[in-house]
């Protein structure tokens, strides 16, 4: 779903990415990636750190998702996604960051050691092996499994997670 999300269209019309290329990226969909659709922001420990992960990591993120392009073309079936229906987005390779993404500790893991570097590709096959990196970085992480379940109680159970809920039901979860 994660991965859907960064390929749909309309997200990349929502969250300006036409708007990033590799001399300037655009923070907004990285930072909303992580914030609000996965590992979540967690308490702050520093300026820029918020346990979870850093503000650099909002921009080498950024740099990933460099040359994603909104799909100008709504009617182009063979440009939508297999699975949803939806239109998918455009890559434009030339204005992808091809450099290496070196991300913070917050994300170490035995699938991803520290330093925790996601290897640039400078192919449109790469560009989606990059994202599928990040994606796969991001859910190796135990925060994004309690952040996406403490959404789901909060939207189908009770808005307050308290202590015993958090330990009791939470991490099961």
């Amino acid at each position: 779903l994660a991965r859907k999300i960064c390929n749909d269209n309309a997200m990349m019309d929502y969250l300006d990415i036409q708007w990033s290329h590799k001399w300037a990226p655009n923070e907004n969909f990285s930072r909303e990636l992580l914030e609000l659709f996965t590992i979540g922001k967690g308490p702050q420990i520093g300026p820029g750190n918020y346990t979870t992960y850093t503000e650099a990591d909002i921009q080498e993120a950024a740099k990933l998702l460099t040359g994603f392009r909104e799909n100008e073309e709504w009617g182009n079936a063979s440009l939508f996604d297999p699975d949803t229906g939806l239109p998918g987005c455009n890559l434009d390779l030339n204005q992808h960051d091809t450099d290496d993404k070196v991300f913070s500790d917050a994300f170490a893991s035995a699938a991803f050691p520290s330093p925790v570097t996601i290897v640039g590709r400078n192919t449109e096959a790469g560009m989606h092996e990059e994202l599928d990196d990040l994606i796969e970085m991001i859910f190796a992480q135990s925060a994004t499994a309690e952040n996406i379940a403490r959404k789901l109680y909060r939207f189908f159970v009770h808005y307050d997670i308290t202590t015993e809920i958090e330990t009791d039901i939470i991490q099961p979860l």
